[in-house]
């Protein structure tokens, strides 16, 4: 558990985000992308892909983008790429 909590700061360093935008980041991928985001999202275990997405949707939403294109895009990078596993 402690070894999460560590992985979970650590990507939160590197995305630049705060435990409320992570967690509005996560609720995003949950409604989205329910397959992919369910259990990794939840426990905060991250890998390099995940905080590659995070900082692609961070951004997208600085870009003002809408939803559905922040979606498209988001899209793009899953697949074009390797597919995240819920752990």
């Amino acid at each position: 558990m402690h070894e999460r909590n560590i992985k979970a700061t650590n990507a939160r360093e590197l995305v630049g985000v705060s435990d409320k935008t992570l967690n509005e980041y996560g609720d995003f991928l949950q409604r989205h992308f329910p397959a992919f985001a369910g259990g990794v999202w939840r426990v905060r275990k991250y890998n390099f892909k995940e905080i590659a997405m995070m900082r692609e949707l961070k951004y997208r939403r600085n870009l003002r983008m809408n939803e559905s294109e922040i979606v498209a895009e988001i899209h793009a990078i899953f697949y074009e790429s390797t597919v995240i596993v819920a752990q």
